[in-house]
C-alpha cells in the first residue's frame, strides 16, 4: 500500500496530522474527493488490460483534475522525442500555461511549469522495462521519470523539482533533490486506499485507515501542495520534508531516552539479581562491571 522512503512512516502516520494543511481540510472536501475518485475507477476497466492511451484519457487525466491539475500540456505539445519529454507538464494555473504556450521553443515551456507527470498503461510494472511500454521508451518507467526530472530541472532553470509517475493504480511522487532519488519516493496504491473490490489490503483493515491514507494521497499530490507560499516561498512538500526530519529526530530522541533511562537500567538490575555471585549488598564496583559487560 505504501512504498518508498521520501517521507518517513512516522511522519505519514502521525506527524502529518499536526500540519496546518491536515487540520484545515474540511471533512466534506475529503468526501467529495473520494466520491470523484470512486466514480472514475468504477467507470474504468480495472479488470482488463487497457492501453496507455486509454489509461491516460479515462483514468489518469480525470484523477489529476480531481487533484486540481486542470492546466497542463501533453507530450504532443512539448516537442522532441519520447526519450526526452515527459507525458505531461503541469502548471499552477491558466496564466502559467498561457505563458508556456507563447514560448517559441518547446524547452522554454518548462520555465513556466510546476511539475511533470509520466503516465503508463494500467498496472504496468514501474521498476522494470516492459514489452507493454510505448514505442521509443528506454528503460524502466522509474528510470524514465528520473531522466525527465533531471532534464526538467535544467529546462526550467531549477523551477521544476517534483515529478509524478503512475500506472493508474500506483501513484509515485519523486523529488529531484532527494539524496537517493531511485529509493526516496512516495508510492501509494490508490485502488487499495479506496477499498475497491479485488484491491483490498491487509494494511488498510478498516474505514479509518483508508480515510487516513486517502487524505495523505490528496495532500501529497494535489496541485496546491506544489505551490510555494508565503514570504519564504515554501510549498507544503518543503514543509513536509522538514517536519518529517524533525519528527524522525523526535522519535529517535524519545527512543534513546526510553532505552537509557528505563530499559538499560532495568536490564542491569535484572542481571545483578540473577547473579548468584553478586555481593550483598551490591557495590558500585560490581554494578560498573555489570554495566560494562552489558554494553559489549
Amino acid at each position: 500500500m505504501l512504498s518508498g522512503q521520501l517521507f518517513t512512516e512516522y511522519f505519514l502516520n502521525d506527524g502529518i496530522q499536526e500540519t496546518t494543511a491536515w487540520r484545515g481540510m474540511a471533512p466534506a472536501t475529503l468526501e467529495d474527493f473520494r466520491s470523484s475518485l470512486l466514480s472514475i475507477y468504477r467507470n474504468f476497466p480495472v479488470g482488463g488490460a487497457p492501453s496507455e492511451a486509454q489509461t491516460e484519457q479515462d483514468l489518469i487525466f480525470p484523477v489529476l483534475e480531481a487533484l486540481g491539475w486542470g492546466h497542463y500540456l501533453t507530450q504532443a505539445s512539448l516537442g522532441r522525442g519520447r526519450q526526452h519529454v515527459p507525458d505531461m507538464l503541469l502548471f499552477a494555473g491558466a496564466q502559467e500555461k498561457s505563458r508556456a504556450n507563447a514560448e517559441p521553443t518547446p524547452d522554454h515551456k518548462f520555465r513556466h511549469g510546476l511539475a511533470i507527470c509520466e503516465n503508463k498503461a494500467w498496472q504496468l510494472p514501474l521498476d522494470r522495462a516492459s514489452a507493454g511500454g510505448a514505442a521509443g521508451e528506454l528503460g524502466a518507467p522509474s528510470t524514465q521519470i528520473l531522466r525527465y526530472l533531471s532534464l526538467a530541472e535544467v529546462q526550467s532553470n531549477g523551477r521544476i523539482l517534483w515529478g509524478i509517475l503512475t500506472n493508474g493504480r500506483h501513484w509515485r511522487l519523486y523529488y529531484q533533490k532527494a539524496h537517493s532519488r531511485s529509493e526516496q519516493f512516495l508510492e501509494l496504491d490508490l485502488p487499495a486506499i479506496l477499498g475497491l473490490p479485488g484491491f483490498e489490503s491487509l494494511f488498510l483493515p478498516d474505514a479509518a485507515a483508508r480515510d487516513h491514507w486517502l487524505k495523505v494521497f490528496l495532500l501529497m499530490l494535489r496541485r496546491g501542495s506544489f505551490i510555494p507560499e508565503g514570504a519564504p516561498g515554501r510549498s507544503f512538500h518543503d514543509l513536509a520534508l522538514d517536519e518529517g526530519r524533525l519528527w524522525e529526530e523526535r522519535v529517535a530522541q524519545d527512543l534513546s531516552s526510553l532505552v537509557f533511562e528505563k530499559v538499560f537500567p532495568d536490564l542491569i538490575a535484572g542481571l545483578a539479581q540473577s547473579d548468584p555471585a553478586a555481593p550483598k549488598p551490591l557495590t558500585t564496583g560490581y554494578l560498573t562491571e555489570v554495566k560494562e559487560a552489558a554494553l559489549i
